[in-house]
């Protein structure tokens, strides 16, 4: 992933902004005025290379002071393959000449604030080098939020709980998972599996998030032992952390619920407005 480089910038310079953009290496970008995100204006550049939107630190510090930033783990770089500090991100609301979307505004070591392509698509903004007005708003556009057509309490409830689009594993609290045994069921305990040198930081650093996210804990003793299997994800070459419970499975009754009807659950949708769609992260 590739942003535009930083430079140093002095977010209260009280200046007007004047629009320049240039289409070298392929990207267009330069200053395009003012942008709100949530009630604090700031001037903005649009970046044709970023798929980030970014703000400095010091910027951050200014005017979001009692805001909590969330960890990220990406990893952009500047031109010249030189490391951006990425300090975290946070929600808000980004907008830009009446039309808004929520979205990720990242924080990063020093620069000025940048709109990036993906947010630029998001708010149906073009920019087009060489014409007298080179921002221009897409009238077929439709896929942006104005404040007043939110619906009751959905912008308060977003805020609310932004800590549900962390970019981490959530943890079910309230609830202790019980397994039931089949009559009989003997202990089985499984032997360590060899780990190759070569993934044992990772496996240790692995584990480690897992345990200071709440995922898992140290268990002690135990009479059920079952080892944990390393492979490699083939898209990020990650490594994934796998448990063998093949043994334990077939000692277990199995709790059976069966998916309801296909059709009974459309039909349970009609007159619905509003539809969300959940994903596990890393099932």
């Amino acid at each position: 992933m590739k942003v535009s480089s930083v430079s140093d910038s002095d977010v209260d310079a009280d200046a007007d902004i004047v629009l320049s953009i240039d289409d070298e290496d392929g990207r267009v970008k330069g200053p395009i005025g003012s942008v709100l995100i949530g009630a604090v204006e700031l001037p903005f550049t649009a970046d044709s290379g970023s798929p980030l939107t970014l703000i400095s630190d010091r910027t951050f510090d200014l005017k979001w002071q009692d805001v909590r930033l969330h960890e990220t783990d990406v990893n952009p770089k500047a031109f010249g393959d030189h490391d951006i500090v990425m300090i975290g991100y946070f929600w808000d609301s980004l907008t830009f000449r009446g039309r808004t979307v929520r979205t990720k505004i990242y924080v990063a070591e020093k620069g000025r604030s940048l709109v990036g392509w993906k947010d630029l698509a998001k708010l149906g903004v073009m920019l087009v080098p060489g014409a007298d007005d080179p921002i221009v708003l897409r009238d077929d556009w439709v896929n942006y939020v104005r404040p007043d057509d939110l619906h009751e309490g959905l912008a308060e409830v977003l805020g609310k709980f932004d800590s549900v689009f962390e970019n981490k594993v959530g943890c079910v609290r309230g609830f202790v998972h019980a397994i039931r045994l089949k009559e009989g069921a003997m202990p089985i305990k499984h032997k360590v599996r060899t780990i190759p040198l070569s993934v044992r930081g990772e496996l240790k650093a692995v584990l480690d998030r897992l345990k200071k996210e709440g995922v898992i804990e140290e268990a002690g003793a135990s009479e059920w032992v079952s080892a944990i299997v390393v492979s490699k994800k083939k898209r990020t070459g990650d490594i994934q952390v796998c448990v063998d419970l093949r043994s334990l499975n077939r000692n277990i009754l199995v709790n059976c619920h069966p998916l309801p009807n296909i059709q009974e659950i459309l039909s349970s949708t009609s007159g619905s407005r509003f539809f969300t769609l959940i994903d596990l992260k890393s099932a």
